[in-house]
């Protein structure tokens, strides 16, 4: 992953970062992921200045999201990631390094990127990485538009095709880039979904293979849109 560092010492606080878009937008949620794992060098002060005029401050260590919600936006405009932990998604692995490799670190975007290894790592080398899977289940059920990998941040070990099995029974090959940047795929199939099922088919590393980032969107604002459940539902065609 890449970032933008500031050549700013010591005069931190004046430094500005412009972004210009192509077309006006609803601005429905500003996300922000410092580079650096040291509470030291982040700022915690963040001010931001929306078409030259709206101006607001955040207290904010750059670890969570700043949620920036238009009153005119449409539901069907937002997407929410129901395979997040923050949305009651949880998972199982076939196998992790440590504890510190737990499958539930590829379920929070931030760990990834704001400390070396905080990312799911499977305990495998050579031909036992095949095989290898993360099984996500979801507290929120709906039906997906998008799903996204992103391959380990923090080591040059790529998965480069995993089995996609959902709930529904559905299965699907994808083939993945050999880099860092998150990787996303359409769903079009009209089920309503309770979980996800990721199985390593091939790689281009000798161990310790994982993902940094798995994400499930469906269409819609959580509450009250979305069904929560405790149990599986009946599979739904639209």
């Amino acid at each position: 992953m890449e970032f933008w560092l500031s050549n700013c010492r010591p005069n931190c606080p004046t430094n500005k970062l412009t972004i210009t878009f192509k077309k006006e937008y609803d601005v429905v949620e500003i996300c922000l992921f410092s580079p650096f794992g040291q509470k030291k060098h982040k700022a915690p002060t963040i001010e931001f200045i929306l078409n030259g005029q709206e101006s607001y401050t955040e207290e904010s260590d750059l670890e969570e999201r700043i949620e920036y919600i238009s009153e005119d936006i449409s539901d069907l405009e937002y997407l929410t990631d129901i395979a997040l932990l923050e949305n009651g998604a949880d998972c199982s692995a076939t196998s992790q390094v440590t504890n510190l490799f737990r499958c539930q670190l590829a379920l929070d975007l931030i760990s990834g990127i704001q400390e070396a290894n905080q990312e799911w790592s499977a305990d495998c080398s050579g031909n036992n990485c095949i095989g290898q899977y993360i099984n996500i289940s979801f507290k929120i059920y709906g039906n997906p538009v998008r799903y996204c990998f992103m391959n380990r941040l923090w080591s040059i070990k790529y998965i480069t095709k995993v089995k996609v099995k959902w709930t529904s029974g559905l299965e699907k090959f994808i083939n993945l880039e050999k880099n860092t940047h998150q990787q996303c795929f359409e769903y079009s199939n009209g089920y309503i979904e309770t979980g996800i099922h990721v199985e390593v088919v091939e790689i281009a590393s000798s161990q310790n293979i994982g993902f940094s980032s798995v994400q499930v969107f469906i269409k819609g604002i959580c509450q009250p849109f979305c069904i929560y459940s405790s149990h599986r539902e009946i599979y739904v065609k639209k």
